[in-house]
C-alpha cells in the first residue's frame, strides 16, 4: 500500500520472524516515494521489493495482483495488474506494462 508518498509492506510469517531481513530489505530499497506522476517509477519500486520478498519467503508465491485506482480528469478509473512477477518486471523493462492493465470499473 502507498499513502503519503510511502510504501507500506504486509510482511509474511517467515519475514516477521526475522526482523534483521526486514531492516536489510527497507535498509536497501527506500521506501519513501514521490509519486509525481510517474506511475512506472513506482511499479518498479513495489515489483522489486515483491519479488525479494517472494524470493525468500515460503508463504509467498511468484504471481502478483496489484489494484491500482488512477485519479483523471475523465474520472477514477480501478485497474487490475496481474502476472508472474518477472514477467510483470519484464514488461515493465519492455515499456509495455501498460499492455498488462485492466480496467474493472470507470466512475466518472
Amino acid at each position: 500500500m502507498i499513502k503519503n508518498e510511502r510504501i507500506f509492506i504486509t510482511y509474511p510469517d517467515d519475514y516477521l520472524k526475522n526482523l534483521e531481513e526486514i531492516k536489510k530489505l527497507e535498509s536497501l530499497h527506500e521506501l519513501n516515494v514521490k509519486f509525481e506522476g510517474d506511475l512506472i517509477k513506482v511499479l518498479r519500486r513495489v515489483f522489486e521489493i515483491f519479488k525479494i520478498i517472494s524470493d525468500k519467503s515460503i508463504y509467498v508465491s511468484s504471481s502478483c495482483d496489484l489494484g491500482l485506482q488512477v485519479l483523471t480528469s475523465e474520472g477514477i478509473f480501478k485497474i487490475k495488474l496481474s502476472g508472474e512477477i518477472d514477467d510483470l518486471l519484464c514488461e515493465l523493462g519492455k515499456g509495455s506494462i501498460e499492455n498488462k492493465f485492466e480496467i474493472i470499473n470507470v466512475i466518472t
